[in-house]
């Protein structure tokens, strides 16, 4: 995050000096309404192509399925999956699945000007990723819901400056 917005703004301007017929963009699901840190650099992004001239399709992807599946396999050594959603809903897919969307998206004419909003059918929460990783593996899973305040200081030292 931070240099997406200035190396978006290149790829656009030599898109424009190239006469590129056609932009199909990947933003972030419910940019325009979204509280993740990331939209900023997304709705910049929109805001530019809009501005350029050229033909575009907003996909604004869902949450990737595989950002998950890195942490499945210290779950199933500890029996604990770790995550901070509380009882939020995921409805991610897999990136084959956005991919899958894109290829037609550019593919198919008549989509210029449009917005997707992309996301899996179904919608889960970690809780139930860790009861789902207890049922296929056999192994009991849980997902503790962290101390709030600690899990605010320890995210709070991760943070980019």
């Amino acid at each position: 995050m931070g240099q997406r917005t200035a190396q978006h703004r290149n790829v656009i301007q030599a898109a424009i000096a190239a006469k590129v017929k056609f932009i199909a963009y990947t933003s972030l699901l419910h940019a325009d309404k979204s509280p993740l840190a990331l939209t900023d650099e997304h709705i910049e992004t929109e805001k530019m192509l809009a501005e350029s001239g050229i033909p575009h399709t907003l996909l604004r992807n869902g949450w990737y399925t595989e950002n998950y599946l890195a942490s499945v396999p210290a779950a199933l050594k500890h029996g604990v999956f770790i995550g901070a959603a509380g009882q939020g809903k995921i409805a991610s897919a897999m990136r084959a699945d956005y991919a899958a969307a894109a290829a037609r998206v550019i593919r198919e004419e008549g989509h210029a000007g449009n917005v997707y909003e992309l996301a899996g059918d179904d919608a889960w929460t970690l809780s139930q990723l860790a009861d789902e990783l207890t049922h296929q593996s056999g192994k009991k899973n849980r997902l503790p819901e962290p101390e709030r305040s600690r899990f605010c200081r320890r995210a709070e030292r991760r943070r980019p400056a």
